[in-house]
Order: structure tokens, then sequence, then C-alpha cells
């Protein structure tokens, strides 16, 4: 008799995390030992995009076996699949999110962990898949409080290329939140031009960066960094949204002021407090 295993899929801050869950029994096929891997994807995020991935990719592979591959269907947030792995050592488990399945469409996700297998051995497998696209986000995505309180959050982004300057504005629910302050991130070093303040109307706080040239010649910055973290108290019990904006496509843009590549691809994703009463 084979032992059975799940791989859950949920959301962690910007990230998901696949956890492969595998407890092994001591039972041996005709085949030899083999471990039933069977998983299942469920997320009650609300991240857009999340909510797009349509097609996972599932790669298990090592020196001593063939590699076992299968495309999965996401229905309804949830995808199953049941497969044998022998247990063995550097099983490299690969994972890909896709938001189309045939022709495959753009790559969301993606993360990969290598693992050694043993025999009646329960352990943990966790694969973190980061975003493979041009994303900006909020972190946390979902965060509760009590009126009065303080909180932050984090503006991340993702999969950049030569980013020298970024522009954008954060919407929110005036009633529910006040935003405090904002300070910068990081990820563009710390010679920046830097502003933060309320825009035109109640509910708009503008955030902008650009780096400094050095002797006149300006250089941008590649992959995932922080831009910036923002302060604020919660007002009165509710939920508010905080929506991310970019005004033109130049908001990103790279040392030459033309905006960074696949910014027509761009993903914003928002966050979401939740205010309790005192």
């Amino acid at each position: 008799m084979m032992s059975s295993h799940r791989i859950i899929l949920v959301l962690s801050v910007f990230i998901l995390t696949a956890v492969f869950v595998v407890s092994c029994s001591n039972s041996v096929s005709e085949q030899g030992w083999t471990v039933n891997v069977s998983m299942n994807i469920t997320s009650k995020s609300s991240s857009m995009l999340v909510q797009e991935i349509d097609t996972v990719r599932l790669r298990v592979y090592a020196a001593d076996l063939d590699t076992v591959e299968r495309f999965l269907p996401v229905v309804k947030g949830e995808v199953a699949v049941s497969l044998d792995i022998p247990p063995g050592i550097d099983r490299v488990f690969e994972m890909q999110a896709y938001d189309s399945y045939n022709p495959l469409g753009r790559l969301l996700y993606a993360g990969a962990d290598t693992v050694t297998i043993g025999q009646g051995i329960d352990q943990e497998i966790t694969i973190v898949l980061r975003p493979q696209i041009l994303l900006m986000r909020l972190s946390p995505r979902y965060q509760e409080l009590q009126s009065g309180t303080k909180g932050e959050f984090d503006v991340w982004i993702f999969e950049v290329d030569s980013l020298f300057g970024a522009a954008f504005r954060l919407v929110y629910d005036e009633s529910k939140i006040r935003i405090d302050a904002a300070s910068a991130g990081d990820f563009l070093g710390s010679e920046i031009t830097w502003s933060a303040g309320f825009d035109d109307e109640e509910n708009l706080y503008a955030i902008s960066m650009v780096r400094h040239g050095h002797d006149g010649v300006g250089t941008g910055v590649s992959g995932d960094g922080r831009l910036a973290t923002v302060s604020f108290t919660a007002l009165v019990p509710g939920v508010a949204e905080i929506a991310i904006e970019i005004v033109e496509d130049k908001a990103l843009a790279r040392p030459d002021l033309t905006p960074v590549e696949r910014i027509e691809d761009l993903v914003l994703d928002g966050a979401t407090v939740v205010v309790r009463g005192g």
C-alpha cells in the first residue's frame, strides 16, 4: 500500500508557497518503493495575479529517474493530481503557473526545491513561487487592526529591468484609515530624490523617487525590491481597500526616461485592511 501526500498552495506575503507534506509508508509495491503524491491548490487571496492562474505545470525529476511532468488545469482556484515518485536523493520538485494552457500563455510564477525523500520518513517540502512578470504589490496584502492603532505596509516591485525612477499613487478609503507618512525603500539605493504626500484629493497619496546620475550618467536597477514603506492609522471599524495607480507609462522609467520593458503587462496588486472596533 502506497502512502498518500498533499501539496497545498497558499499565499504568503508577496509570494506563493507550495507545501508538500510527505508521509512515507514502509510498504513496497511490485515496482519497488514509491511515493503517491496527491496535490490540491487553494487560495483565499483576492490577488489579481493569482486569479489569472489557469494552468500549473508540475515537474519532478532526478538523475536516477525519468522526469514526471503534468499540466494541471486550475478550476475555481483548485487543482488535483496523483503521481508516483520513488524515494531517493536530489528529487527536484519544480512548479510553474501560467495564465492559459494551449498554447501556454504568460508565465506568472515559478519555483523549485531539491529534496531527499526517505523511506518511512515524514518531511515537508516548501517551494517558493516568485512572480515572473512585471508586478507592483503591497505587502502584507491583508491585515487586521484595532481602531486607533497604527500599521504599515511595503510597496514592492518584481521583475523590473533598469528602473531609474518610479511614480505612483495609493488610493484608499480615508474614512477607514489615515496615511501618516512614507519612507523610501532600499531598491533604488540611497542616492535618490524622494517625494511623498497627499495629491489633489484627500484619498490619493502620491509617491515618487528617482536615482541620481553619476558623472551625468544614470544607471537603473533590475530585479525585485522594496520601493517604499507606508505607515497609517486605523480609524473606524470597516474594510479599507488600498489600490496602486500609475498615471502614465513613464511612471516606471529607465535612465533615458522611456518606460521600462513590459510596462504594458504591468500587474498592480493592492491590499486590504480590516479595522476592528476597539
